[in-house]
């Protein structure tokens, strides 16, 4: 998984709409974002830059776990979550700053089993387009839907 940027020939659009369908093939997840840039080319000063700090919810430094792609990994258990701060890089003179957060990892779900599989709802997600996200995107709206209580 990753970042992918695509070169769009727009030159020959008529009017100042542009429609794109993007769809995940089915059994994956959405796509994450997606932008168009109409500005002109211009000279860009991309400068990665490390966490300054990463800790866990109980203050544990997790930054060795999260610095590179190495196989170490920060182990999260339901409820934690990590912090990560970053120094802001310099604006330069003449330029405007925008910062991107560029991550990656993995996860393992937690599932445990309370009964039988649920066979029509896995032949949605496997054998329609965008299924697995629209399963997502229905149990989602049904939680927020939900009394605070059933949460």
């Amino acid at each position: 998984m990753g970042a992918r940027v695509v070169e769009l020939d727009v030159s020959r659009v008529k009017g100042d709409q542009v429609h794109i369908r993007l769809q995940p093939p089915a059994g994956f997840w959405a796509i994450d974002s997606a932008a168009l840039d109409f500005s002109p080319d211009q000279n860009l000063a991309v400068n990665r830059i490390a966490p300054q700090s990463a800790r866990t919810s109980a203050g544990k430094d997790v930054s060795p776990e999260l610095q590179a792609t190495d196989g170490s990994y920060y182990t999260a258990m339901k409820g934690d979550s990590v912090s990560v701060g970053f120094d802001a890089p310099p604006v330069r003179p003449g330029m405007s700053r925008t910062v991107f957060l560029h991550s990656n990892g993995y996860y393992r779900p937690d599932v445990r089993s309370q009964g039988p599989a649920d066979n029509v709802t896995l032949s949605k997600v496997f054998t329609t387009r965008d299924g697995l996200a629209r399963l997502a995107a229905e149990q989602y709206a049904a939680w927020r839907l939900a009394p605070l209580a059933v949460r």
